[in-house]
């Protein structure tokens, strides 16, 4: 029997002959309606496959006819309640103006769940948001002592550019946990407190050895000291690779002689998180610079 006129595949496949390739889309206004109806007709995959046709084709890549598409996935992760990356996912989407996904921010930062990982995570992509009550509500919490590791919430405040929270930081670099007097050291790099170089430097001598001094050292000549040239040096011949790493972030951070030289083995290395950072120093995260 043959199958009805509205189902032309189906009656190929009846058959015996494949359904027709569908017409690859020549224009931008083609491509961007024919994506529009992957998406809402059968997901992200067979968006992808139109849209990489339509690449493939013009012989370049466009963005804004991808745009669809990454807004789609980020609404995929931000749909799973219990993914690892939902709310960095509704802060992505809340800074493209999606109120929808801003709202489900401030729900989950005020509600039952404001107390708990998911709270703190919420607040973290409202302060990168600019929200300064979320911002507060962070820094209230790197004096809690129920979070033994705070360098989630200390990287979140770096991100907001907290400048007030440089003297929590300061207090944090004598904290028990190595992650978080780390993440302290980084932050205050991050935040260019030339005017907490003191602090470091009492709290990097009183470390004997160990990775806490290396990081404390990092973090000292990436905000212009040189009482620890020779420290970096050092750590610059280091076998570790993570070791390297940090010097070689240290001379990236002034720009110093021979730092592009000395990062670009990095490019190469064996783990992928060190192949991840070089690139990123190497690469303006600006793309207007």
């Amino acid at each position: 029997m043959d199958q009805p006129d509205g189902q032309p595949e189906a009656r190929q496949l009846a058959q015996g002959r494949s359904p027709a390739a569908k017409p690859i889309p020549r224009t931008r206004d083609e491509a961007t309606r024919a994506i529009a109806t992957a998406l809402a007709t059968s997901g992200v995959g067979a968006a992808l496959t139109v849209y990489e046709s339509y690449a493939a084709q013009a012989g370049k890549d466009d963005v804004s006819v991808l745009a669809p598409i990454a807004q789609a996935t980020l609404r995929g992760v931000a749909a799973d309640a219990a993914g690892p990356v939902r709310f960095e996912a509704l802060g992505r989407l809340a800074s493209t103006g999606d109120d929808q996904s801003r709202r489900a921010l401030e729900s989950a930062s005020s509600g039952s769940e404001a107390l708990s990982f998911a709270g703190v995570s919420a607040d973290a992509a409202l302060a990168r948001l600019g929200d300064a009550r979320a911002t507060g509500r962070l820094a209230d919490r790197l004096n809690a002592s129920d979070m033994q590791d705070k360098a989630y919430v200390i990287n979140a405040l770096v991100d907001a550019r907290d400048t007030r929270s440089i003297g929590q930081l300061v207090a944090l670099l004598r904290d028990p946990n190595p992650a978080t007097k780390a993440a302290a050291a980084r932050g205050l790099v991050a935040l260019d407190a030339r005017t907490a170089l003191g602090d470091l430097k009492t709290v990097y001598d009183e470390q004997e050895s160990g990775p806490d001094r290396l990081v404390l050292a990092a973090a000292l000549k990436a905000l212009g000291s040189r009482e620890v040239d020779d420290v970096v040096e050092r750590m610059l011949a280091s076998p570790a690779s993570n070791v390297r790493l940090l010097a070689v972030e240290a001379l990236a951070r002034n720009q110093a002689p021979g730092w592009i030289d000395a990062i670009r083995p990095f490019l190469t290395d064996a783990s992928i998180e060190t192949r991840l950072r070089a690139a990123e120093l190497l690469t303006p995260v600006d793309p207007s610079a």
